[in-house]
């Protein structure tokens, strides 16, 4: 999806503007259910359907519908918000007009706490899918496993390209320690596979020593945003400014 800057609610700086690219889960149902009994929940409930987001990408420049991408007038506004009038010529010429623009992901906005992507189409009522809770521990049982495909093709080329920018050894990106050694590394997901299907790229990848692959899991607010190397090289510095005093 495209979002465009439009509406009586919409900030001066923004209006008329193409903001952002975002991927949708297959989940939706009533806004109260992702949002409600939080402080952005006045802003959202004249919207009663609402559905939930997988990643966010910030156009760079965030460009005008007509004083950069040439748009006559700003019909493709029209209705966009309910889908009632879908415009393919204007939706075409839109793609084509963002092609030559840069897209950065948007790592500030975190994922609903516990969300999980159930990777089909979902509608919910009051509460939407989360992280099932542990259960006890110790007893001996059979169980069917399903796992998230990952391709190793990208962590060769996430290792290659950090050796590449550090003269023939590997560097973690948190806390600087380095080695020849591949397999000392991990790739770290800055947006883990929980969150759902989706194409990855090797910029998606941080490579990391095992303790602060570690730590970016142990330390992230929520299993579903696990920290960045720069937070994790934060928390290791304030963990050894502790222990020191």
């Amino acid at each position: 999806m495209v979002t465009l800057g439009g509406g009586r609610k919409v900030p001066d700086r923004l209006d008329g503007r193409v903001v952002e690219i975002a991927r949708a889960t297959g989940v939706w149902g009533e806004t109260k259910a992702f949002v409600g009994g939080t402080s952005i929940y006045p802003d959202l409930e004249e919207w009663p359907v609402a559905v939930v987001l997988s990643e966010v990408y910030r156009i760079e420049g965030e460009p005008h519908l007509n004083r950069d991408l040439g748009f006559a007038d700003r019909d493709i506004l029209t209705n966009a918000f309910d889908g009632v009038i879908r415009r393919e010529k204007h939706i075409d010429a839109l793609w084509r007009a963002l092609a030559d623009y840069n897209v950065e992901q948007r790592r500030d906005l975190l994922v609903l706490s516990g969300f999980v992507d159930p990777g089909k189409v979902v509608r919910v009522g009051s509460l939407y899918p989360k992280v099932a809770p542990g259960s006890l521990e110790g007893k001996e049982i059979w169980k069917k496993v399903k796992l998230r495909e990952r391709d190793p093709r990208l962590r060769a080329a996430a290792i290659a390209e950090n050796r590449s920018l550090n003269g023939g050894r590997i560097k973690c990106e948190a806390c600087d320690f380095v080695d020849e050694a591949s397999a000392v590394f991990d790739a770290h997901h800055l947006t883990p596979l929980a969150v759902g299907l989706r194409e990855t790229r090797v910029d998606d990848l941080a490579v990391l020593c095992p303790i602060c692959h570690r730590l970016a899991h142990l330390l992230a607010p929520d299993r579903l945003n696990p920290l960045t190397p720069s937070a994790v090289r934060d928390a290791r510095l304030k963990r050894s400014i502790l222990t020191a005093h």
